[in-house]
């Protein structure tokens, strides 16, 4: 189980109730403090949960999924955040970003209902905090050993990364020994957690503490020039233009040095809802319309998909094939693409040429897939008819678990 914290506050409302606007609003509220507090917060908004209630996420860390704050009309305040892998820093930082919070809002923590199994919210007991994430992750790890490769550890849910490694953990790739001597001894290896010391560090402390240290001076210099892209001021570290030129120099003079860091480099199998999922370019962007739908774009090419679902007349569940004939009348006119046929999996599609939203020509797969008691239309964009094959490919790489 992934070391979650758990949080109940109130605020004095007096004999007022909140409506949802006004719940909206305080986490509006909240979300320009958090966005406005310091560097660690990457990003804080306010969305609606299944329930159209509103909730604010807090994302302050790419290793763990964004800390949840809402907010109920009685103004009982809940937060729940997961602080595995990051590491016993990370959730120190946060207990303390979460102290500094309260006393802005006027938010009274109830100490009988704070949940952190590592204690360190009422005890601040660091040694304590350090133990509970060595034992998660010999945890992990010996549970790991009885899975073939590849295996994760402490990945983010949902995307898996093809032919990476044995062992792919948040900080790169391990060997399958690796397994072995972090669930026999854990402390030892410690250097899987991103965050595991005190307060916040990163490169541009690392190179001045030891300016001929080992740094992945290539990836650094991406960096440096995103911030320095960042035509929507989304960026707040200031670029630094000797040490860019510091940077520069190392990178250049790494260039030799093997593949760059970044599962995302590669071919990322994307979960798109429903125990469905994709094999799509790791640059992608993507999204969730409100309809459902799921899109992923870079800026040539595009996936749209959709589950619709069918079921017969009489009410009972239709095989793939029949699924797939009923939907094969929403296919537009196009070139045919060979089935696919496996046990219990059936997919047609076409390919094609058409116009998209800006009446531009471009190229596209139209696909229905049937498994299981779902159908589901997979759409794959591309502005050259050469990308077929790869159109072709990503329709083919879509699987179901149920």
């Amino acid at each position: 189980m992934p070391i979650t914290l758990s949080l109940t506050g109130r605020i004095d409302l007096g004999d007022r109730r909140l409506s949802k606007a006004d719940a909206r609003d305080w986490l509006g509220r909240a979300a320009v403090w958090f966005e406005e507090v310091g560097d660690t917060v990457l990003e804080a908004r306010v969305v609606r949960d299944g329930d159209e209630k509103p909730v604010l996420l807090v994302a302050t860390h790419p290793a763990v999924p964004p800390a949840e704050v809402r907010l109920g009309a009685s103004g009982r305040l809940r937060v729940t955040a997961r602080t595995t892998p990051a590491g016993p820093g990370y959730h120190a930082h946060l207990c303390g970003l979460l102290g500094q919070f309260a006393g802005e809002f006027g938010v009274a923590w109830v100490a009988d209902d704070a949940h952190d199994p590592t204690g360190f919210f009422t005890s601040t007991n660091r040694p304590a905090c350090e133990r509970a994430f060595d034992d998660w992750l010999g945890t992990v790890c010996r549970k790991a050993l009885d899975h073939p490769s590849p295996v994760a550890v402490g990945m983010p849910d949902g995307d898996g990364y093809p032919g990476h490694g044995p062992v792919l953990t948040p900080l790169g790739v391990r060997p399958r020994e690796w397994l072995g001597r972090a669930a026999a001894d854990p402390a030892a290896a410690r250097e899987f957690f991103p965050w595991w010391g005190r307060g916040t560090n990163d490169l541009a402390t690392a190179y001045k503490l030891d300016p001929a240290g080992d740094l992945p001076w290539r990836e650094w210099l991406e960096v440096l020039a995103a911030i320095e892209g960042d035509e929507e001021g989304h960026s707040v570290t200031p670029t630094d233009e000797e040490l860019r030129e510091r940077v520069a120099q190392r990178a250049f003079e790494a260039a030799s040095d093997g593949p760059l860091i970044g599962y995302r480099r590669g071919p990322v199998r994307a979960a798109i809802g429903s125990g469905w999922s994709i094999v799509v370019p790791g640059d992608f962007a993507r999204e969730w319309g409100e309809d459902r739908t799921w899109t992923g774009w870079n800026t040539s090419r595009s996936v749209w998909f959709h589950a619709v679902g069918y079921t017969k007349p009489d009410g009972t569940r239709p095989t793939p094939a029949e699924a797939v004939a009923v939907g094969r009348r929403s296919l537009p006119e196009g070139d045919p693409i060979p089935v696919v046929d496996r046990p219990g999996f059936r997919g047609e599609a076409v390919f094609g040429e058409t116009t998209d939203e800006d009446e531009r020509r471009v190229w596209r797969l139209s696909g229905v897939t049937a498994a299981g008691d779902q159908l589901v239309v997979c759409h794959v964009y591309t502005e050259s008819p050469a990308d077929r094959d790869w159109a072709v490919e990503t329709w083919h790489s879509l699987r179901h678990e149920c």
